[in-house]
């Protein structure tokens, strides 16, 4: 049986989400950074996070404070 561990939003420094969700996925972790997509002049695209400055993890409590720092 698969535990269902609970989603932490973790402030992190703005335009490293990506990094750090990286990051946390080689320790094992389970993160996600919403992302939308943008648009600017000569139609280039760009990805662009929902909320800027947090990354979503999924941790055990126990580990969420260890883990992070």
């Amino acid at each position: 049986m698969e535990v269902c561990l609970p989603w932490f939003a973790i402030y992190v420094k703005a335009r490293h989400e990506k990094s750090i969700a990286i990051a946390l996925e080689g320790k094992k972790h389970e993160a996600f950074v919403p992302v939308y997509r943008g648009l600017r002049k000569g139609s280039r695209q760009f990805d662009l996070p929902v909320f800027p400055g947090y990354v979503f993890c999924r941790l055990r409590s126990e580990e969420h404070t260890s883990e992070l720092q």
